[in-house]
C-alpha cells in the first residue's frame, strides 16, 4: 500500500550543468554521480515537503477506504485519472477534486485507490525557485559527504519550509 510512481518526471528540476556549476566541477568524470545526486536531492526535498516538483503520474492505494476525503501523498494535484473502490472504478460524479491542492472529495462512496497527476509542471522552471535551490544545496551536501548518509542541510530545509504540507 502507498504511493507508486506510474510515470516519473521526464527531467529533473535542476540540470546536470546547473548542478556542476553550483558545485564548481569543471570535469566530466563525475557526471553520473552528480546526476544521481540531483535525483536523490529532489526526492529528499519532495519527501520533506510532500510536494512533487515536476509533474508525474501516481497511483496511491490504502488498506482502508477513505470515506469522505482522500488526501493525496503528493501535491499539487493537477488531474485525477481514476478513483476506485476494491478495484471498481467510481463514476466521475461520485468524487471531485477539492479546491485545496491535495484532496479528492468523495461524494457518494468510499475509495481505496486513486490515480492522479501531481507536480508544478513539466519544465524545470515550473518548480518554485526556493525548492530548486533546496535541491542544489542538498546536492552540494551529498557531494561533500559522499560516505555519510545524507540529509537536507539546514539552509535547504529553511528554503523548503514554506512549502511543507501539514500532516493532519
Amino acid at each position: 500500500m502507498g504511493a507508486h510512481i506510474v510515470t516519473p518526471p521526464a527531467i529533473e528540476p535542476v540540470s546536470l550543468a546547473a548542478a556542476k556549476l553550483f558545485l564548481r566541477v569543471a570535469h566530466d568524470a563525475e557526471d553520473g554521480l552528480i546526476a544521481r545526486l540531483v535525483t536523490a536531492a529532489r526526492e529528499l526535498v519532495e519527501q520533506s515537503t510532500g510536494r512533487a516538483l515536476l509533474t508525474r503520474r501516481i497511483r496511491e492505494t490504502r488498506d482502508q477506504s477513505a470515506a469522505e476525503i482522500f488526501r493525496c501523498a503528493f501535491a499539487p494535484v493537477s488531474a485525477v485519472h481514476d478513483v476506485k473502490r476494491k478495484g471498481t472504478p467510481l463514476s466521475a460524479d461520485s468524487w471531485r477534486l477539492s479546491a485545496e491542492e491535495d484532496r479528492i472529495v468523495l461524494l457518494a462512496e468510499s475509495a481505496d485507490e486513486v490515480e492522479y497527476s501531481a507536480g508544478y509542471g513539466e519544465g524545470a522552471d515550473d518548480a518554485p525557485e526556493p525548492l530548486r535551490h533546496a535541491v542544489l544545496l542538498t546536492v552540494a551536501a551529498l557531494y561533500e559527504a559522499r560516505a555519510v548518509e545524507g540529509a537536507m542541510p539546514a539552509a535547504a530545509q529553511a528554503l523548503a519550509a514554506p512549502y511543507v504540507r501539514l500532516k493532519l
